[in-house]
C-alpha cells in the first residue's frame, strides 16, 4: 500500500508539471549494489538496493524550489489543487522503509526521482496459483461511472474482453442523464463512490428510484466501505475494493446479472 502511494504521487506531480501534448513520464526499475566509502554514494549502510527511477520530461524546478520540495505544506500548484503533503509522503515512506531519494530537475528540462530501497534478503514468497478464471458475460449492457479518465478506460477494456458491452461517463450527473433516457438499456451500473457532483451512494439510490431492480456495484479506494444498510435498495448493491479484482469482479457480476435473469424468468 505504502509503494502504491510513493509510485501515484510521483506521477501525480509529474502529471502537474506535464501540460503540453507529447510529454513522457517514464518509470524505471534495476537492482544496484551500494559499496560504503564510495564516492557520490548515498548515504545508507552497503548493500543491494531496488533503484526506482521516476522521470518526466515537464517543466523541471528551480535549486530554490528543490530545497524546499518535502517541507510539508509546500506547493507550487495553484490554490485548490494540491496539499504540499504528497512529497512529504513520498519521503517518509522511502526513509521509513530503510532507503533514500534524492532528486534531479532543471527548469525546462524535466525532473528525475531516485528512490533507493532495500533488497529484501529473504527468498520471493511463493504465489499460490489462482484457478478461477473469468467468468465470461452475455453481452449484457453495463453502466461505468468514474471521474478519473484512466479508470474508465481499464474498466472498459477489461468488461469488453469478459463478453460485456459497455457505456461509460465520466460525470455522475451526465450519467444520471444517460440513465433516465433510456434506464431500460442498462443492466447494471458499476460506480465509483468517491465523486464530484452525487457520490455512488446518491447515484446508485436514484437510478434505483427509477429501476428498483437495478443491480449497483460501487467501487471505492476507502479503508472505510460505504455502509449500504440505510439504502432502500441495499440487497442490489455491492462494495468492492480498488484495486479491482477482476476475476471476484467477473463473478460478483453473473451472481446479480444471472440472479435478475432468474427473477424475469419468473
Amino acid at each position: 500500500t505504502e509503494m502504491h502511494q510513493v509510485i501515484m504521487n510521483l506521477g501525480t506531480n509529474a502529471g502537474h508539471a506535464m501540460k503540453s501534448k507529447g510529454d513522457l513520464l517514464k518509470y524505471e526499475l534495476e537492482t544496484i549494489y551500494f559499496e560504503s566509502g564510495r564516492e557520490n554514494t548515498p548515504s545508507i549502510p552497503a548493500g543491494p538496493y531496488v533503484h526506482l527511477i521516476v522521470r518526466d520530461t515537464g517543466r523541471g524546478m528551480s535549486p530554490e524550489v528543490i530545497e524546499k520540495i518535502f517541507e510539508p505544506f509546500f506547493t507550487t500548484k495553484a490554490t485548490g489543487q494540491g496539499t504540499g503533503l504528497g512529497l512529504t509522503l513520498v519521503q517518509k515512506i522511502v526513509s521509513r522503509s530503510g532507503g533514500y531519494i534524492k532528486v534531479n530537475s532543471q527548469e525546462g528540462q524535466g525532473t528525475t526521482f531516485h528512490l533507493y530501497l532495500p533488497q529484501s534478503t529473504e527468498p520471493p514468497a511463493s504465489i499460490p496459483i489462482d484457478k478461477n478464471q473469468l467468468v465470461r458475460g452475455h453481452r449484457e449492457q453495463i453502466l461505468v461511472v468514474d471521474d478519473e479518465i484512466s479508470v474508465l478506460g481499464m474498466m472498459q477494456q477489461h468488461l469488453r474482453k469478459m463478453g460485456y458491452r459497455v457505456t461509460t461517463r465520466a460525470d455522475s450527473l451526465e450519467a444520471m442523464k444517460t440513465f433516465q433516457a433510456d434506464s431500460d438499456n442498462f443492466d447494471l451500473v458499476i460506480t465509483d463512490h468517491t465523486m464530484p457532483g452525487l457520490q455512488g451512494t446518491e447515484l446508485a439510490e436514484e437510478m434505483g428510484t427509477i429501476r428498483p431492480d437495478l443491480p449497483v456495484i460501487l467501487m471505492t479506494g476507502l479503508n472505510q466501505p460505504p455502509d449500504l444498510a440505510a439504502f432502500r435498495h441495499a440487497p442490489l448493491r455491492f462494495v468492492i475494493q480498488k484495486p479491482i479484482n477482476f476475476v471476484e469482479l467477473s463473478n460478483l457480476l453473473r451472481q446479480f446479472l444471472d440472479h435478475n435473469r432468474e427473477e424475469v424468468k419468473k
